[in-house]
């Protein structure tokens, strides 16, 4: 009587998507939420260090991330820095550095908003965010209160204003390591990258 194995399932390998952030709360709340909008917990894992000192140091706890055995860029597995413009300890020089860095791999990524995160979040609720009015939290409370907390966006970020957010950040000029003061966000860039993984 001859024995037959039963074929084990391979199970699809579920990417790391690695972002290191300046900001401690904000940018990791907002694409803990976007990730449950878009269904992307079956297919991608977001993994969060963040960094709030300098160009430098974002690099450097990128590199970091690469460096963990649970980083395969083989597999898949992508980095991104998300940073603001408006830092005063940012510095021409130091985004040619951030260019250098990203341009060296395939699977690393930079977003730049300018003026700041702030912006690309208002522009889930108006057609075209005011530049100098987004730097202020008591205006950005406005239109958001208690922006920095999960709770808020647990009810306000949909993934229909996500998807619109996405689309006017990418129809006109993004800001990037070589034009980082353009008005703008690259998040609609990671949006649509993050849309991608979904097959």
């Amino acid at each position: 009587m001859s024995r037959f194995k039963r074929k084990q399932s391979v199970r699809p390998y579920r990417k790391n998507i690695v972002f290191v952030t300046e900001g401690e709360s904000s940018e990791k709340a907002y694409l803990q939420i976007v990730w449950n909008r878009l269904g992307l917990r079956e297919y991608a894992t977001p993994r969060f260090c963040h960094d709030k000192s300098s160009i430098p140091s974002l690099i450097k706890s990128a590199l970091a991330a690469e460096a963990s055995p649970m980083f395969k860029a083989s597999q898949g597995d992508e980095i991104w820095i998300i940073l603001d413009y408006d830092k005063e300890s940012h510095f021409e020089a130091q985004f040619r550095e951030l260019e250098a860095w990203e341009s060296e791999k395939a699977y690393r990524h930079v977003v730049i908003s300018s003026p700041r995160f702030e912006y690309w979040l208002l522009w889930h609720f108006q057609k075209q965010p005011n530049k100098e009015k987004s730097k202020s939290d008591d205006y950005v409370k406005q239109i958001l209160p208690n922006f920095k907390s999960l709770p808020l966006y647990t009810t306000a970020i949909t993934k229909e204003n996500v998807l619109n957010a996405a689309e006017k950040a990418c129809s006109g000029l993004v800001p990037s390591c070589t034009q980082p003061s353009i008005t703008g966000s690259g998040m609609g860039r990671l949006v649509n990258r993050l849309l991608s993984l979904i097959p």
